[in-house]
């Protein structure tokens, strides 16, 4: 499988393994990442974006170490992405997916992979509501996490309507990620 990986998810891998702490997440991200190479790619774009994003929340020795294995080893690959600007302002405008979020760059990647490489194995690996339901981002914490646990928004709702704009991504909830 071709996956992006939220920055947020990054940081729970470092809390796993470097600081043997339990993350939020409904799953371990451990599973995900270990998978790296062996059976899923990891994309990013070329502008280093999503690299920033990963970094920005993680030790920064830990990161150059831990980020340098994985282009070393081939676990990542750095790719050109389009703007995709049509498809950002649907999804704003259907979905209330926000306009200036750092997470149209997850989007922008993946419509990348899906359209112009013809991939047709891409998920974005993501537990933000951003991006399983972004009207839903100011509720509270207790009903993000139960709408979380759910994940029936980007079952039923996104990934039907993402059909209509050429199979954007395959949205994955985390606890589901390492059983695939």
């Amino acid at each position: 499988m071709n996956v992006i990986i939220d920055a947020h998810l990054i940081h729970a891998y470092y809390l796993e393994t470097v600081h043997g702490r339990e993350s939020e997440c409904t799953g371990p991200i451990s599973p995900v990442i270990e998978r790296l190479g062996a059976k899923d790619n990891v994309f990013l774009d070329s502008g280093e974006h999503i690299e920033g994003e990963w970094r920005a929340l993680v030790d920064p020795v830990w990161f150059e170490a831990w980020y340098g294995d994985l282009i070393a080893n081939h676990h990542a690959e750095i790719i050109d992405v389009g703007n995709w600007s049509t498809l950002l302002k649907r999804l704003a405008i259907d979905f209330g997916f926000p306009s200036s979020s750092k997470d149209k760059w997850y989007i922008r990647t993946a419509k990348t992979l899906t359209d112009a490489r013809s991939e047709d194995d891409v998920a974005i690996v993501t537990e933000d509501m951003d991006f399983h339901d972004p009207r839903k981002k100011a509720s509270s914490a207790a009903q993000r996490e139960a709408d979380l646990a759910r994940v029936l928004w980007p079952t039923r709702h996104f990934s039907a309507q993402a059909r209509r704009y050429r199979s954007l991504v395959c949205l994955r909830p985390l606890g589901s990620v390492s059983a695939v």
